[in-house]
C-alpha cells in the first residue's frame, strides 16, 4: 500500500504506534496540543477519608494523578471502594496501578446513564482535570447523585500553528480539539480521527461536516488500526 499521506497527530505517539504508521508509508507530523500539569492538594487524604467510597475516572491521566497521591501519601484504599472508569487506556492505567474497575463503559456520558440505572449510589468522588466536560457531571446530578469533584490536573493548551500540509488528523481529546482550532482550521478534504465519542462530539461542534471517524475503543493502538482500515478499503 502506498499511501504518501501526511498524518498529523495532536499529541506525540508511542514509538512503536507512529512506526506502524510509517511502515505503512504515511509520513507522520507530531505535536503535544495540550500539556498535563498535576495539581498540589493538601487535602488530598482528608477529601478520601470523608468523602464516599464510589470513585469516577474519565481521563488517564486523572488515573495517573491518583495513583501518584496515593502513593505519596502512602493511604491504603478501602476494599468496599468502586471505581468506574471509561474504557481504553483510561481503564488500562487503572489496572497498571493496582485497581479495577466495577463499572466501565466506552465513554463519559454512557458511563453516566450506567452508573445511573446499574450502581444504586447517592454520592460519588470525580477524579478529573480542570477542562472537563459536562456531560457526565449534568447526568448524575439530574439522578440526584451528588458529585465532588476532585480536580487533580490542570490542562494547559499549547496553540501550535501548523504550517505543514496534511492529509489525515488524529484527535486524542477535547482539549487537543479547542487547542488546534485556536490557531488553525481544516481543510474540508481533511479526514479526522477523534479518540472517542467526547472528542467525536466536540470536533463536530466546530466542523459539522467533516468526514470524522471515531475510535470504537479508545486508545493509540486502535486509532492507528482504522486509520490503516480506513485507507486499506479506500485503496
Amino acid at each position: 500500500m502506498k499511501n504518501n499521506f501526511t498524518i498529523l497527530s495532536t499529541k506525540i505517539l508511542k514509538p512503536y504506534i507512529a512506526q506502524q504508521l510509517v511502515d505503512n508509508d504515511f509520513n507522520i507530523i507530531e505535536h503535544n496540543f495540550i500539556e498535563i500539569e498535576p495539581q498540589k492538594l493538601q487535602d488530598f487524604q482528608s477529601i478520601l477519608k470523608q468523602q464516599t467510597d464510589h470513585y469516577i475516572f474519565t481521563s488517564k491521566n486523572a488515573v495517573k494523578c491518583f495513583a501518584n497521591k496515593v502513593e505519596e501519601h502512602k493511604i491504603q484504599i478501602n476494599k468496599q471502594t468502586k471505581m468506574y472508569s471509561i474504557s481504553g487506556e483510561t481503564q488500562q492505567v487503572l489496572i497498571g496501578a493496582g485497581f479495577k474497575a466495577t463499572l466501565v463503559a466506552e465513554n463519559a456520558e454512557a458511563l453516566a446513564n450506567d452508573i445511573v440505572a446499574k450502581a444504586n449510589i447517592k454520592n460519588a468522588l470525580f477524579f478529573c482535570g480542570n477542562k472537563r466536560r459536562p456531560d457526565l457531571l449534568n447526568i448524575l446530578f439530574e439522578a440526584d447523585i451528588d458529585v465532588k469533584e476532585v480536580v487533580l490536573y490542570h490542562t494547559n493548551m499549547s496553540h501550535i500553528n501548523i504550517l505543514e500540509p496534511y492529509q489525515v488528523i488524529l484527535f486524542f481529546s477535547p482539549s487537543a480539539v479547542q487547542s488546534f482550532f485556536a490557531e488553525n482550521d481544516l481543510h474540508k478534504t481533511t479526514a479526522c480521527f477523534c479518540v472517542g465519542y467526547t472528542t467525536t462530539k466536540l470536533l463536530k461542534f466546530y466542523k459539522p461536516n467533516q468526514k470524522i471517524i471515531t475510535c470504537n475503543y479508545p486508545s493509540q493502538q486502535n486509532m492507528v488500526d482504522d486509520v490503516l482500515l480506513y485507507f486499506n478499503k479506500k485503496n
